[in-house]
């Protein structure tokens, strides 16, 4: 499996025909958002099923930094949202 996108500052071209997007609720960076953005305008969404799992969209996932990690799962957010491409 490859992995396109992220804050590598790779070409995202190749994410149009991904079999599987991500796009995450919250936005952390600048570089973030334009990839967020790339997606949104460039995908052809018609031809994706959205998924809503059941585990929350935080921020920054769970952190690994002890004093950062919650040791708990938060049940106040959306659940995190994948699109899987149909065929």
């Amino acid at each position: 499996m490859r992995v396109v996108g992220g804050l590598t500052g790779e070409d995202l071209s190749p994410a149009k025909e991904a079999d599987w997007i991500i796009i995450r609720k919250y936005v952390i960076c600048d570089k973030d958002g334009r990839v967020r953005e790339y997606l949104i305008q460039n995908v052809s969404w018609h031809q994706y099923e959205r998924i809503t799992l059941h585990y929350p969209d935080t921020p920054f996932e769970n952190r690994e930094s002890p004093q950062e990690h919650l040791y708990r799962t938060v049940t106040h957010e959306d659940g995190v949202v994948i699109y899987r491409k149909m065929k």
